[in-house]
């Protein structure tokens, strides 16, 4: 079977499905290459997090700060896609349950503590909302925490939509648009 297209677009997951509403959007002429169905790995079977920090992990790590460094610029565009996803309901005319409700990153002890406020100062450079947490505070944001959290961080521009929502619908769009999934 062969097909003629602008745009190959392979994975009907969420970077599938939303790449294929954009391109489609702007007039471009999309297939989208599925093997398994819209949603049907990881994209349909997640938490629907959206973040928009700069991951802990890899921060942490022997050469996280340089790391960092070069990944905070990405920031800004993680900031615009918060905007996107909260504009996105009503683009769509569909429910997608998005909701940006913060995303909490704790520390267990003064170290990491030290480490969450560098992270959150490099963030804060490039334009992210965080807000440094003491103890008392996170106890208060998140009760059913142990209650040995020395601190932590909270990025209010972080949040959810619903994953088995948001594919199907971003993929409705896409075909309603011309896009050939």
């Amino acid at each position: 079977m062969a097909f003629d297209t602008d745009i190959l677009v392979i994975g009907g997951g969420i970077a599938g499905c939303g790449a294929a509403y954009y391109l489609a959007r702007e007039g471009a002429e999309v297939l989208v290459a599925e093997r398994d169905g819209i949603n049907a790995h990881a994209s349909g079977s997640n938490s629907g997090s959206l973040h928009a920090q700069i991951p802990y992990e890899p921060f942490v790590e022997p050469d996280g700060a340089a790391w960092a460094e070069t990944f905070a610029p990405s920031l800004r565009l993680l900031k615009a896609s918060m905007a996107l996803w909260q504009a996105l309901p009503e683009e769509l005319g569909t429910e997608l349950e998005v909701s940006l409700g913060g995303g909490l990153l704790v520390a267990e002890d003064e170290a990491q503590m030290r480490q969450v406020a560098a992270k959150a100062a490099l963030e804060r450079r490039f334009g992210l909302e965080v807000e440094l947490l003491s103890a008392a505070d996170v106890r208060r944001v998140a009760p059913y925490l142990a209650p040995r959290m020395a601190g932590g961080a909270l990025c209010a521009t972080e949040g959810k939509a619903n994953p088995l929502l948001a594919t199907p619908a971003l993929a409705a769009a896409a075909r309603a648009r011309g896009a050939r999934i």
